[in-house]
């Protein structure tokens, strides 16, 4: 799928083009082309003319090779070339009539015939497309993202006991370190008292760790490297023996 919305005049609903195509155009009466990058849509849903025409006789341009000799006829329109396109096609030969009379410019398909084609009424029928790219859309998500994924902000007053702690203990523990970035100790609900004696467990554990050591050596040097950096961040201190 392309990342392009194509939107038609009206406040029409945005149409995703199904993707991309670059093609060669070239004229049945000479060698001359054009290169097309177009949008693939499902359907153009258009009929030019947007009504059939009884065949008109013109004087200004009668006789002229024109690029479409049936062109009062109401057929769907397979391609809509764009301005980018419009520079490459047309060229600066022109025949003028009346005011009320159509016009002949010259093309590199042929004449083509452009303007008011008779005194009748009827609805007309005008086709206007821009394209523009998706990013307004993605940063309307992101948006939405940010504002989903916010901390709601509430008063000191509106706060909760556990949340009113929670700010008091920042105030009074925070510093900030060389690197610009603030620090904070971790809190605790209850007192670190209350983990009770962990001391022969972790002794134990570092026995078993040591027995590993002596069978796997990079292990330990793994392990030692750890810990020293652990120690070096201050995210843990030594206790004394007893």
């Amino acid at each position: 799928m392309s990342k392009i919305l194509v939107h038609g005049i009206g406040r029409t609903s945005p149409i995703q083009p199904l993707g991309t195509i670059t093609f060669t155009i070239q004229s049945l009466r000479s060698k001359e082309s054009i290169i097309v990058h177009a949008h693939i849509l499902k359907s153009l849903s258009i009929l030019l003319p947007p009504h059939v025409h009884p065949q008109c006789t013109w004087p200004h341009i009668e006789g002229l090779p024109l690029a479409d000799k049936n062109y009062a006829k109401a057929r769907p329109a397979d391609i809509v070339l764009g301005a980018d396109s419009y520079g490459q096609v047309m060229k600066h030969n022109i025949i003028k009539s009346s005011p009320h009379l159509p016009i002949a410019q010259l093309s590199i398909f042929g004449w083509v015939v452009i303007g008011p084609a008779g005194n009748y009424t009827h609805t007309a029928t005008s086709m206007t497309i821009t394209t523009e790219e998706l990013e307004n859309s993605l940063q309307n998500l992101l948006l939405r993202f940010w504002i989903i994924e916010e901390i709601p902000w509430e008063p000191s007053g509106q706060l909760n006991p556990d949340q009113q702690q929670c700010e008091q203990y920042y105030i009074a523990n925070q510093s900030r370190v060389s690197t610009g970035r603030y620090k904070v100790k971790l809190p605790f609900t209850e007192s670190p008292e209350t983990l009770g004696d962990s001391y022969i467990v972790a002794h134990q554990c570092l026995v078993r760790l040591q027995k590993r050591f002596t069978r796997d050596n990079n292990y330990r040097t793994l392990y030692v490297q750890f810990m020293t950096e652990y120690e070096n961040m201050n995210h843990m201190r030594r206790l004394p023996a007893n």
